[in-house]
């Protein structure tokens, strides 16, 4: 089955779960159907396997700078710069991400629940969290009707700014949740520990495909390096074990 990974440089992510691909052992144990780049990249982090200190929470942000690198459907390459910031909107917080002139914006709640968003598509039209679902269902019906391709629609938004649950702080841990585009469980942010990134303490989630029966899920599709300050990505990638993935590394905040 040819499985896909369609990164759109706005806020969503099209993914599949690749039924082939190499599956290489991290130095924690888990196994990762990431390619070599991104499984190097996780595996060089230093992790130390504690319980967090406290819940991970959105605040306000005045600017980050982020290097983004996406390999889309067909091969596509794109490389861009985003900025993002945060402000208080009452008891919420907006984000706004800024890349190529262009603005999309999401409110979510202090431990990231999103309550609506107004992103920009590949194909230039907008969404919104009423809009979406039609559009997204619609998008991954279309490339399913091409031969062996199996794909969904994921809101990038979603893998960013995960919904955390606000009891769960042990390593190994399911902390948040991702969905697909029908609002079905896709994967998992499991809490892996605390690593350092240039002084930042931050948090190592591992994104994993949810496998039934499984609470821990699967394969490592991607990971998210969380900074415990601001509980913005320091870096998230995801890497579905096809020839299409996203990485997105923080260059500067503000």
């Amino acid at each position: 089955m040819k499985t896909v990974l369609l990164v759109v440089v706005a806020t969503i992510v099209l993914a599949g779960c690749a039924s082939f691909a190499p599956v290489r052992m991290l130095p924690t144990g888990e196994w990762s159907i990431m390619d070599a780049d991104n499984t190097r990249r996780r595996a060089r982090l230093i992790i130390t396997p504690v319980a967090l200190p406290h819940q991970i929470a959105y605040s306000p942000t005045e600017r980050c700078f982020y290097r983004v690198v996406s390999i889309g459907y067909a091969g596509r390459t794109a490389s861009f710069e985003r900025e993002v910031a945060v402000r208080t909107v009452h008891d919420r917080y907006l984000i706004t991400h800024r890349q190529s002139g262009i603005a999309s914006t999401a409110l979510i709640g202090k431990d990231g629940r999103l309550f609506d968003f107004n992103t920009v598509q590949f194909d230039g039209s907008r969404t919104n969290s009423e809009t979406f679902p039609a559009y997204a269902s619609a998008q991954s019906r279309a490339l399913r009707e091409q031969p062996h391709v199996f794909a969904h629609f994921i809101n990038e938004l979603k893998i960013a700014y995960p919904h955390y649950a606000t009891e769960r702080r042990q390593v190994g841990s399911v902390v948040a949740t991702v969905t697909d585009e029908n609002g079905r469980p896709w994967a998992q942010y499991v809490y892996r520990g605390l690593t350092n990134n240039n002084g930042v303490t931050a948090a190592v989630l591992d994104l994993t495909k949810v496998r039934e029966g499984d609470a821990g899920g699967g394969f490592v599709i991607g990971f998210n390096v969380v900074d415990l300050s601001r509980a913005l990505p320091v870096l998230y990638v995801v890497d579905t074990g096809s020839a299409t993935k996203l990485v997105v590394e923080r260059t500067q905040c503000q």
